[in-house]
């Protein structure tokens, strides 16, 4: 399928300057509220906001007549908002889809899970997975796994950040330029990414690949298992996803 051409999309921010930087940056349709928005006539809304704007929103959009007529997909992005918080601002049969992008959507690679609503249809999915693969990878998923997502992926970037820090902390103390180290970790962490993708195998079996017998790898991974780094990385995810766990029932309270 060929891709929208930038004008075919239209945005609305409640603050203009948004619209008119993604209109400079994108060439993208630029509208100056909810009603011109729907005044294109989208087969599709994504509701980028902040969970706690997602009612008012919601409310917003189904007080225009328009949007009774046009019957879009929704697909909401607030974080934490279940489909079916997200279904109780919305007439009965609105098609709906949840989704949990990461901030690697600005540069082309979001790691990206979405959970249907109950009126989704299959060419839904299918539409809601080429929208979001424009920005990386997306999978279909269970929503009760949404948590797990977010103490995964969600969450993640910042896990990966703070390796390459660390791994940029440890030439530093051995004596190499700041920006020489940054560089070589940043690019340590690119290139295993990209060569664990062209692989597509188990992240163990390349390892193993750079492990000699005796040698410098094997040392390093020692302290890495001396420090239960392994560990440290799964609890990170456990305790993240409980922490969202943990929002979404003060929200609810």
């Amino acid at each position: 399928m060929e891709p929208e051409a930038p004008d075919a999309i239209a945005a609305y921010d409640i603050r203009e300057e948004a619209t008119q930087s993604l209109h400079g940056a994108c060439g993208i349709h630029a509208c100056a509220s909810l009603a011109d928005l729907l005044a294109t006539a989208p087969q599709v809304l994504v509701l980028a906001v902040k969970p706690q704007h997602l009612a008012v929103t919601a409310k917003q959009l189904v007080a225009l007549p328009a949007f009774a007529k046009l019957q879009p997909l929704v697909i909401s992005i607030a974080a934490g908002v279940s489909l079916a918080t997200l279904a109780d601002g919305f007439p009965a049969q609105t098609r709906l889809m949840r989704v949990m992008p990461n901030i690697n959507a600005m540069v082309g690679h979001s790691a990206t899970a979405f959970a249907a609503g109950s009126h989704a249809t299959q060419e839904d999915r299918e539409r809601t997975q080429r929208i979001f693969d424009a920005v990386g990878f997306s999978v279909e998923i269970e929503e009760k796994l949404m948590d797990a997502v977010t103490g995964l992926s969600g969450s993640g970037p910042a896990y990966m950040l703070s390796v390459v820090e660390a791994m940029s902390d440890g030439g530093v103390r051995l004596g190499l330029p700041r920006h020489v180290a940054s560089k070589l970790a940043l690019h340590t962490m690119l290139g295993a990414a990209r060569y664990l993708e062209s692989e597509d195998t188990h992240p163990a079996v390349l390892r193993e690949r750079i492990t000699s017998p005796g040698g410098t790898t094997i040392a390093g991974l020692q302290a890495l298992e001396e420090e239960a780094l392994h560990a440290t990385l799964m609890k990170a995810v456990m305790r993240a996803a409980q922490r969202a766990e943990e929002l979404r029932a003060l929200d609810k309270s």
